[in-house]
């Protein structure tokens, strides 16, 4: 089991401009074995022959013009190549995800692999970042360090929801709702609304995500699209579930899916991702000296959910409580009053039951649909 630090990216928000792929390059994993021998193509191949309906376009190294040595991002777990592909790069912008020869990476690398295969096959319109092809590599032209495989991707225009929530641009207005004074009910809804409309689809699959968070979204338009499946795990075809991976900021108490009821580790973390949207304080912290760039910085939205929350009994009513009556930040203590002063009864019912400690407790995402107006 590996545990990212909070704040982090675990390997993987890339798929867009260079921003996103500055979260892939502070990765930092935890207690991870030492790095193994070179992965063996031929059972990695092997895997996908068993797994997947359709075998997806293999591209080879002179498909694309890039320096294999000089990655444009690089982490514990791989590195990124952004590509032009044909000539005079008119078949357009890519990003190539590479694994390094390290155990825990090449297996995430190969579920992540299956399970790009398998939403290509089933879904021509995806919600998430294009897949179009693996690419194999000769090895004496990689570093050393690298597997010789990769993920090929199309390469997205748009930032990331967790950049824009850092940012002072009009987060609203980027992913099409109304602007709003202190509390952000409509931008929660409809990211809540986009992002179980994912998970309608990916579940109905098979395919749990289990790392969905603002570092993991882009903003492409008005649209939002899922990014990174490297935590990702397909329940049907029982690939990857052992392979855990979480932020503990936005993962349930559980840490493991659930046999019964997979699908609702995703919606936990929607719901964390829309409780950051809806306070402004959970994304530019009011204390001096707080950086929510700093891997190492403790910032209110992960004293939210890492500690005040869960001794809560994970209350929301109980949290605002000691909130309004404790010594918290005046903006946080602000924003706290106005959410709960009347008018966001509906959303807090919705949010509450989706952040319910025990798994069967929360609705499914189509039920969460339902409920969100």
């Amino acid at each position: 089991v590996k545990v990212s630090m909070p704040r982090l990216t675990r390997i993987l928000a890339l798929l867009a401009t260079s921003v996103v792929a500055d979260a892939f390059l502070t990765s930092a994993p935890v207690g991870l074995q030492a790095a193994s021998k070179k992965a063996s193509l031929p059972r990695f191949d092997q895997r996908r022959r068993d797994c997947s309906p359709r075998m997806a376009k293999t591209f080879g190294p002179t498909d694309f013009k890039v320096n294999w040595m000089q990655p444009n991002a690089q982490g514990s777990f791989g590195k990124v190549f952004f590509a032009s592909q044909g000539f005079a790069g008119m078949g357009g912008q890519v990003v190539i995800k590479c694994p390094v020869n390290q155990k825990f990476a090449m297996s995430t690398f190969e579920t992540e692999m299956l399970v790009n295969e398998k939403l290509d096959k089933s879904f021509p319109n995806p919600r998430w970042a294009k897949f179009l092809g693996r690419i194999e590599l000769d090895a004496s032209q990689i570093p050393a360090d690298m597997g010789s495989v990769g993920i090929v991707f199309k390469k997205e225009n748009g930032e990331t929801l967790e950049d824009l929530l850092l940012s002072k641009q009009n987060v609203a207005g980027k992913v099409g709702c109304k602007s709003e004074s202190g509390v952000r009910p409509e931008l929660c809804k409809k990211v809540m609304k986009e992002l179980l409309q994912t998970c309608v689809q990916l579940h109905s699959v098979g395919v749990m995500h289990r790392d969905i968070k603002p570092e993991n979204i882009l903003v492409s338009g008005s649209q939002l699209k899922l990014l990174d499946f490297g935590s990702s795990c397909d329940v049907q075809a029982n690939i990857g579930i052992n392979d855990v991976s979480l932020d503990p900021i936005y993962a349930p108490p559980e840490k493991r899916i659930q046999p019964q009821q997979p699908g609702k580790f995703d919606v936990y973390c929607v719901a964390m991702t829309g409780i950051r949207c809806l306070l402004p304080s959970f994304s530019v912290d009011p204390r001096p000296g707080v950086n929510h760039k700093d891997p190492n910085a403790v910032t209110l939205m992960q004293e939210f959910a890492e500690v005040d929350f869960p001794k809560c009994g994970f209350s929301l009513a109980k949290w605002q409580q000691n909130i309004l009556q404790g010594r918290a930040e005046p903006s946080l203590k602000q924003e706290v009053a106005q959410l709960f002063g009347g008018g966001n009864e509906e959303l807090l019912a919705i949010l509450q039951d989706m952040l319910m400690r025990g798994p069967g407790q929360r609705p499914t995402p189509e039920q969460a649909l339902s409920r969100l107006r």
